[in-house]
């Protein structure tokens, strides 16, 4: 009841945000609607992201890989999407935008709750799922805008801890592999210094 609760109070902020009334002196509030305004971000997707949150309350959502990828697409991928609109104004590649999501939202469960929420099987096809994410947004990403691929690189990073845990040889409890190293990050920086 509270999620919804807050879910609802920044649906009435949205609103007023694109309805272009008064926006209290909340430093947050007037620097989302400072993006909002500067970007041009539709008002529809950011419905659908507050949609997506609102369906995480009323679904148990660490049960199957379909449930986890169909959260993701009301969720992380709405927010690439989100980021597209920002970059190039008006660019849309639902195609890329859904890989990319979904692969990062499901590296974040792998990192997260994993070890206390989900059995082996379970994880072993995330795994799986997300590695073909991150397999189709390396094929998409060849014909999209230098600025949108940089977008994409939190699927590299995605691949750089699916390697690890590959490395592990699953062994999922192990607390270590929860950890985005340095290293994972540094080379993250040099791929996008070279796009």
């Amino acid at each position: 009841m509270t999620a919804l609760v807050r879910l609802q109070w920044w649906r009435e902020i949205i609103s007023i945000i694109y309805r272009n009334k008064a926006v209290n002196d909340n430093p947050i509030i007037l620097e989302l609607a400072n993006v909002i305004y500067s970007c041009t971000i539709p008002e529809f997707l950011i419905n659908d992201y507050l949609d997506g949150y609102e369906q995480m309350v009323y679904q148990p959502f660490y049960r199957n890989t379909p449930n986890l990828e169909k959260i993701a697409a009301q969720t992380t991928v709405t927010l690439i999407k989100m980021l597209f609109t920002i970059i190039i104004q008006n660019y849309s590649n639902d195609q890329l935008a859904y890989h990319c999501g979904v692969a990062w939202h499901l590296m974040n469960i792998l990192r997260g709750t994993a070890t206390e929420q989900l059995d082996e099987e379970t994880m072993v096809s995330i795994v799986e799922r997300t590695e073909y994410h991150i397999n189709q947004v390396k094929k998409l990403i060849k014909t999209v805008p230098k600025e949108i691929v940089k977008i994409t690189l939190q699927t590299r990073l995605a691949g750089l801890y699916l390697k690890r845990i590959r490395n592990k040889k699953s062994d999922f409890t192990n607390g270590k592999i929860g950890v985005i190293s340095p290293i994972m990050q540094i080379k993250m920086l040099f791929y996008y210094f070279f796009i």
